[in-house]
């Protein structure tokens, strides 16, 4: 889990992805992801980019599909970021495959939550 950092440790790089689903209004995205990065603050990483994926409904694989985990996985490299924070529910078997494909730790928004407090 991402531990509180003292002020001696540096802050860890933390990517936000969001998944707009139908019926979803952009804006109620965009407001969800600006929480979950209040809480990322919180939990003491610092947020270094986002992501918002448009899906008909969630990939049963990564919860993104294989195009938008990949795009992650490069914001990821390049941006030296070790921790991906989805703001949906994912199944394990979800979390374990998107970990294996961004490169990074990958914690859902329970976790994360569960993680502060």
């Amino acid at each position: 889990m991402l531990a509180l950092r003292t002020n001696n440790e540096p802050a860890e790089r933390a990517f936000l992805v969001g998944i707009e689903l139908p019926g979803a209004e952009r804006w109620a995205v965009k407001d969800s992801l600006e929480e979950l990065a209040l809480l990322a603050r919180t939990a003491g990483a610092e947020v270094s980019g986002e992501a918002i994926a448009r899906r008909r409904s969630l990939d049963p694989a990564t919860g993104v599909g294989k195009g938008k985990a990949e795009e992650i996985a490069r914001s990821v490299r390049e941006g030296g970021i070790g921790l991906v924070l989805f703001d949906e529910d994912l199944t394990p078997a979800q979390l374990r495959n998107l970990q294996d494909a961004v490169g990074a730790r990958v914690l859902d928004r329970t976790e994360l939550i569960l993680s502060v407090f």
